[in-house]
């Protein structure tokens, strides 16, 4: 196992970022006898949707080669917790991760904001010996393409990380009214924030906010949302299908498996009915058959990497 370095304030200048790879470098120290490419291989061996390399590991722990999106990181900080020495709840450290990394990423955004505001202000200075007019530009220019600006960027890039970190952390009330308030305009930022809903925030408080969304105006949208989750690690599409029955049969589980059969990948069915199976077997069985109605294109070859056949599958789960 590779004793890593913190790096020095030099490479990694102090502040959030610095927090999440010093962080990131505790929880791989606390899994012993672990190499990179030992690591990548359980990442690999658990089918995971979103594979590590053992260079990209040693890049994201040594805070190189450019910040990491958050389903690697989550991949990465699982994997970790579960071969931790004592092992850790890999629920609370992706929970305790998404925190440093959203506010990471934050910082980050707001750099590269006031560098791109400052190199805009240095571009539109006006010229010292420039021309005191321009011709106009010939033709219909309403035809034109509109000229973004940096500053518009900059401005939408810190706008989708404030939607981001609302979507991850605000309270279920706030970000019902938030999503209330935001659907009257139906603007980006709406269904950017329903995307990062699905996308971001933790299974337990998405079970949460589903559950609150139920029964209002924008119930239509909850759908939205699970299609987003459903490019989570198949664990988490897992475990939010636990906590959405943990009440009983519910019509948000009945959404999640539609979606599952619409949305997830072919190849990850398999996988999915193998993690939910023993506990699920009724949700199992259901899923067959809507994927049967929904993707009649896989009718038998559906299933990655097995010989069984989806009828082969219906009558396991009998």
């Amino acid at each position: 196992m590779a004793r890593l370095r913190v790096p020095n304030e030099d490479q990694l200048p102090s502040g959030p970022y610095r927090d999440f790879v010093i962080a990131l470098q505790d929880l791989y120290h606390a899994a012993p006898g672990y190499s990179f490419e030992r690591i990548s291989r359980l990442i690999k061996e658990a089918d995971l949707p979103d594979s590590v390399s053992h260079e990209r590991i040693r890049q994201i722990l040594s805070g190189h080669r450019g910040f990491p999106r958050w389903l690697t990181v989550e991949t990465l900080v699982r994997t970790l917790a579960k071969i931790s020495s004592p092992t850790r709840d890999p629920d609370h450290e992706a929970e305790r991760f998404r925190t440093l990394w959203s506010r990471a990423e934050e910082h980050l955004g707001s750099v590269k904001s006031e560098s791109s505001e400052a190199l805009e202000a240095h571009n539109e200075r006006p010229l010292e010996n420039g021309p005191e007019s321009v011709e106009p530009p010939k033709g219909d220019v309403s035809k034109e393409r509109p000229i973004v600006t940096r500053g518009q960027k900059s401005l939408e890039q810190n706008q989708k990380i404030e939607i981001r970190k609302a979507a991850i952390m605000m309270a279920v009330d706030e970000l019902v009214a938030t999503i209330e308030s935001l659907r009257e305009e139906d603007s980006s930022s709406f269904y950017y924030l329903i995307e990062a809903i699905g996308k971001y925030r933790s299974i337990p408080k998405l079970v949460l906010l589903l559950k609150a969304l139920y029964g209002r105006d924008t119930e239509p949208y909850v759908g939205i949302a699970l299609e987003h989750a459903c490019t989570r690690p198949i664990f988490e599409v897992a475990s939010l299908l636990d906590l959405i029955k943990k009440d009983g049969k519910s019509p948000q589980a009945s959404s999640l498996l539609h979606v599952i059969a619409l949305h997830m990948p072919p190849g990850w069915h398999a996988t999915f009915l193998e993690e939910i199976y023993e506990t699920n077997r009724e949700e199992a069985r259901e899923l067959i058959q809507l994927i049967i109605v929904y993707r009649p294109d896989h009718h038998h070859t559906w299933i990655a990497n097995s010989k069984q056949t989806i009828w082969e599958y219906l009558r396991w789960t009998e």
